[in-house]
């Protein structure tokens, strides 16, 4: 983004990115909202190397989980489903950590990652799920798995090898 407005409970904030020197943190212990959406935890705003404006949003990891659910899967679905969900999305959180480390963030918003936008997408429901397996994560021998899913398979799977390359225990 070459320009990004930041509402707190101060005020608002207009940044350009021919102005953003050092990066600049927005934490007011409330939500912030950035060009209008709302979001939980701090605000970074950073310049980029193509001299852009990357918003990094710091947030609790349930925070995160719990816009994430509701993203992936609608929050009308049956509650163990979102549970199911929770947790595969959690699991995918902790062992992708750092997977964009090298633009100064862990995960992207995008399905690239995970599909997540903060508090507009959150709901009682994916809330509750999130909150009902809080810390809960899938392990293989001790380790963290690679919780794969999409968000529709269009009614076809495939086998872990062909997709891969190699057999995945965990992924039948």
């Amino acid at each position: 983004k070459s320009s990004v407005t930041v509402v707190t409970d101060f005020g608002a904030t207009t940044v350009t990115a021919d102005t953003l020197y050092d990066d600049m943190l927005f934490d007011t212990g409330s939500t912030v909202f950035v060009d209008g959406s709302e979001y939980r935890g701090s605000i970074i705003l950073k310049r980029d190397s193509n001299g852009l404006i990357t918003v990094i949003n710091r947030v609790d990891i349930e925070d995160y989980v719990a816009s994430v659910v509701s993203k992936e899967m609608s929050p009308s679905f049956n509650e163990e489903a979102l549970k199911a969900q929770a947790v595969c999305a959690r699991t995918y959180t902790y062992k992708n950590m750092g997977k964009h480390k090298k633009y100064g963030f862990d995960l992207c918003s995008s399905v690239d990652c995970q599909a997540y936008s903060g508090v507009s997408s959150e709901d009682e429901r994916t809330t509750s799920a999130t909150e009902q397996t809080e810390g809960l994560v899938m392990k293989y021998n001790g380790q963290i798995i690679e919780a794969v899913y999409s968000a529709t398979s269009g009614g076809w799977t495939e086998d872990v090898k062909n997709v891969w390359g190699s057999d995945i225990p965990y992924l039948v």
